[in-house]
């Protein structure tokens, strides 16, 4: 929680390192994701020489998360669906995908709110809810314009930093499997 230093200053240490450990869990699964799509392509023979190809494709600036993912699980999909050994492992990254993209849509809710932390977070809008840290994000609808607040705590926060973690660890243990159903498929 902020705590307010001699001078008045607040010292927001702990929640900027939250967000920051936020955005870092959500990156590395990004990050995996896109390695683990160009991987593909050196597993079907893809030289190696030539993988600077891939980051090309997959590190473009429209390549934003979505359709990586995407990309990702069509390729697995196109090249295991067949497999009835590979039925249980598909469906892992079925779910695996329905996580992540619930995770997606609160990474985007999170990093496009305004943050206020600190004194001050208690302003008019909110009439009497001190919270020591809040973010918001306008949220307009059919009946006009909304507010939502996307994180009202810091323990809110790490519990979305805890769910990333169990996520990036899920994705740890599925990427082995995709692994070895495809090269079981290459030499088969």
């Amino acid at each position: 929680m902020a705590k307010k230093e001699a001078h008045g200053e607040i010292d927001w240490t702990t929640e900027f390192a939250a967000i920051g450990e936020f955005v870092v869990c959500f990156e590395h699964i990004v990050g995996t994701l896109r390695l683990q799509a160009a991987h593909i392509f050196h597993i079907r023979g893809l030289a190696d020489d030539d993988s600077r190809l891939t980051g090309i494709v997959f590190g473009y600036n429209h390549m934003t998360v979505k359709p990586i993912l995407e990309c990702f699980v069509s390729m697995v999909n196109e090249l295991l669906t067949k497999n009835k050994e590979a039925a249980d492992t598909i469906e892992e990254l079925r779910r695996f995908k329905k996580k992540f993209l619930e995770q997606i849509e609160r990474r985007n809710e999170i990093l496009h709110s305004t943050f206020w932390i600190g004194d001050g977070v208690d302003f008019q809008l909110f009439e009497g809810d001190y919270l020591p840290m809040l973010a918001i994000k306008d949220s307009p609808s059919k009946k006009g314009y909304g507010i939502k607040k996307t994180v009202t705590s810091i323990d809110q926060l790490k519990e979305d930093i805890k769910k990333l973690k169990a996520l990036r660890k899920e994705f740890a243990l599925l990427v082995p499997k995709i692994h070895a159903l495809i090269e079981k498929r290459r030499s088969g």
